[in-house]
This record gives structure tokens, C-alpha cells and sequence, in this order.
């Protein structure tokens, strides 16, 4: 019998050890019960570690999944050490216990993955993208408003639907039809020079982009969250969107509306550059 052997540097860890598979009794899988983050990982630094943090502590808190923060900070420490630049993945499940949706005595667990380095700049951040509305609609639950938990088969089906088109990211919207979000990134316009981003109360995730963006940048004071109609996206001056992977890009493109790549939005962009460490 040969025994595989694990380096290192693999893929993926599971409670801090090198791993290719989790017990199929796991509750992640079984009911998406967990949650998840995306990092930018740039030379073993991740520049918005510490909102990436805020909303995975609070997540656990709100949904009461078990998580030793220390202990995952060290695993993750040691995970993307000797790495380099890349993405990494955390995701937080309930773990195996309890029979059907009853949670009791499930004891949590980590995994930790890596992904390559999404290059920046890239085409979509020098030229923008088209954007289309999509068809799938996102349902109200404002208990995991704002999560980035583990069920996102809404952002799959509207995702799917751009298969084998132009556009490179789709705009959702709630069941009211207010605007919302992108399939991957949240969604900002530009009106007068001030900042407009979609209400999350509701439904959608608060990416830490946004949170940086609304909190921490130099155009924090211009921001302002609001409900967006469908109308108010086609006639604002510029539109970007944005997530802590891709970095902010410009939408140039949509339905019969074109936009050229604004000066709100490439300034917002070089900050974020210079955040990634990025020549931009």
C-alpha cells in the first residue's frame, strides 16, 4: 500500500494540518453552514487583513459557530508563510455533529486554501468591463445580511448566466428590484463626485473593499448608502465595482448606457493599487 505524503505547501489545510478532504459529515456541506473569506495575499502580507477579521469574527458570532481565533491566526500565519503572492481562502464550518438541522454538539472546523495570484493590472482594471443586469434575484434575510456565509447559490445561478457572453460580471437585484450588487463584487456610482453604494440591510455581502472603502479611504466622507434603482445605475456619472481580489474596476457598459472610465473611480483605483502594492 503507498501512502500519499503531504508538503508543506499544500493546497489546502483542514484544522491546521495539510489535508485534500473533509469527513463527509460535515456541516458545510451538508447545509452550508459556515462561512467563508477571500484574501489578497501580496508577499506574505494581506492588506486588509483586519477588516477580513472584523467580518469573520462578527459572522461566527452571529451564527454562533464555534472558533478559536487565536488558534486560526497562528494557522494562518504558518499557511501562507514561504507562499509569496496569491489568494487565500478561510472557511469556517460548523464541523460533523448534531443530527439534521440541530446544531448540538458540533465542535467547528477550519480550512485554509490557496489559490494563484489574480494579476493586477489587468485588462478589466485598464478598460473596465460590461456589465448586464441579471435574471436571478436575491431573496431577503436580513439575519445574514452582510455574511459572506457558505450558501451562495444565488450568486452561482446569476453567474451562470453570463456563461458564453460579453459581460464579465452581471448586476443582481433584491426581490423589490432594487440594485444591490455584482455576482462577485459590490457596486458603487459616482453622481456630482460623491460616492453611492446599494443598501445591504437586507441581502448582499459587505465586502471589506466596501468597508475599507466607505471607512478607511481618502473618499470615505463622500460615500453615502443608499437604495438604487435600475434607472439611477444607467444615469450616474460613473460606475465602478470592486471586491479585495480584483481591486476596483471601472463598468464602461451597460445595456444601451456607455461610460468612460471616470476620474472618481481611477483615483479610488490607484489608491487600492497602492494598497495592493500594485504599480497601477
Amino acid at each position: 500500500m503507498t501512502h500519499k505524503v503531504f508538503s508543506y505547501a499544500s493546497q489546502f489545510w483542514v484544522d491546521g494540518s495539510p489535508a485534500d478532504s473533509v469527513p463527509l459529515s460535515d456541516r458545510g456541506l451538508h447545509y452550508g453552514d459556515g462561512i467563508f473569506e477571500t484574501l489578497r495575499v501580496v508577499d506574505g502580507e494581506i492588506p486588509l487583513l483586519s477588516h477580513h477579521w472584523h467580518r469573520l469574527t462578527l459572522s461566527c458570532q452571529k451564527l454562533g459557530l464555534p472558533f478559536d481565533e487565536p488558534v486560526l491566526r497562528q494557522q494562518l500565519i504558518k499557511f501562507i508563510e514561504h507562499r509569496g503572492s496569491g489568494t487565500a481562502k478561510i472557511m469556517i464550518t460548523r464541523g460533523s455533529g448534531g443530527r439534521g438541522y440541530n446544531p448540538a454538539g458540533a465542535k467547528g472546523r477550519s480550512i485554509l486554501g490557496w489559490f494563484p495570484e489574480v494579476s493586477l493590472p489587468d485588462d478589466r482594471s485598464r478598460h473596465g468591463l460590461s456589465v448586464t443586469f441579471c435574471d436571478t434575484v436575491l431573496g431577503h434575510s436580513p439575519v445574514l445580511a452582510g455574511m459572506k456565509h457558505l450558501n451562495r447559490l444565488e450568486q452561482v445561478l446569476a453567474r451562470a448566466e453570463l456563461h458564453n457572453t460579453q459581460y464579465c460580471e452581471g448586476v443582481m437585484r433584491d426581490i423589490d428590484g432594487w440594485v444591490i450588487e455584482g455576482t462577485m463584487s459590490n457596486l458603487f456610482l459616482v453622481e456630482s463626485g460623491r460616492i453611492v453604494t446599494p443598501d445591504l440591510s437586507l441581502c448582499g455581502v459587505d465586502g471589506v473593499l466596501r468597508q475599507w472603502l466607505i471607512k478607511n479611504s481618502s473618499v470615505a466622507d463622500t460615500v453615502t448608502i443608499e437604495k438604487i434603482t435600475r434607472s439611477r445605475l444607467l444615469t450616474a456619472d460613473e460606475v465602478f465595482v470592486g471586491n479585495s481580489v480584483m481591486g476596483v474596476v471601472p463598468v464602461i457598459h451597460c445595456e444601451d448606457v456607455q461610460w468612460l472610465p471616470g476620474p472618481v473611480s481611477r483615483r479610488v483605483q490607484q489608491e487600492v493599487f497602492q494598497l495592493f502594492h500594485v504599480d497601477g
